[in-house]
């Protein structure tokens, strides 16, 4: 399946950010061609499957139509991937985060939020109407709720890029190990947008200051 093979290691932030861009202008491509179907042997295991060594670690959201393997024209092992709804960052997805770093090396960690987000809309609703969402949607909308508490991000997309950049900024808040590497030039955190639709699906947005030091764009 992938024309395009894995950055040089070591990995470096420069190199997985570009191999990341790389891979979303070639799914956005493979889109417009309508040549994107994947067969079942790109994501099978090999026999004797190869040590684990992805080069990004990606937080996403669980919705069905988001696959970062995809979005990134990724294989097998190449990503890391932690999927939730909202693309929130409780303790067990901030512990597996911290795995991804200090076990298997990973210099880059991607949140990305995705259009039309159903979590980020529930946490609207439950403010703008009042709504009880339930025991434990309430506790996933409280990770959103500092989101959606801002006049300008009461709409749907405001509010999804808003939820990713302070999850984003939230792992070095609520992680020593995550703060002391990026502090150190070890690891680089970023927050994106995944577009499902018209003009631009597949399409990934690189939000605020998402461009590796080291990068030359």
């Amino acid at each position: 399946m992938n024309e395009l093979p894995p950055p040089d290691k070591p990995y470096s932030c420069e190199g997985v950010m570009k191999r990341l861009r790389d891979g979303n202008d070639m799914y956005c491509r493979r889109l417009k061609a309508k040549t994107t179907k994947f067969s079942d042997k790109d994501y099978l295991l090999a026999t004797d499957p190869p040590k684990q060594e992805p080069y990004a670690a990606i937080l996403s959201c669980a919705d069905s139509r988001v696959i970062p393997e995809h979005a990134f024209w990724a294989g097998e092992g190449e990503l890391f991937v932690c999927r939730n709804a909202g693309n929130i960052s409780p303790p067990t997805t901030i512990a597996s985060l911290e795995y991804a770093v200090e076990h298997l090396g990973v210099p880059v960690i991607v949140v990305m939020g995705h259009e039309v987000c159903g979590a980020v809309q529930a946490t609207l609703d439950l403010v703008n109407k009042h709504q009880n969402l339930g025991d434990n949607l309430n506790e996933m909308a409280a990770y959103i709720l500092p989101a959606v508490n801002q006049p300008k991000a009461r709409n749907i997309k405001s509010a999804v890029i808003r939820n990713a950049n302070i999850s984003a900024e939230g792992l070095t808040r609520r992680s020593d190990l995550l703060k002391e590497k990026v502090e150190s030039g070890k690891l680089f955190i970023c927050a994106a947008y995944f577009h499902l639709s018209a003009p631009s699906p597949g399409k990934v947005d690189w939000l605020g200051d998402c461009t590796c030091p080291k990068l030359d764009d």
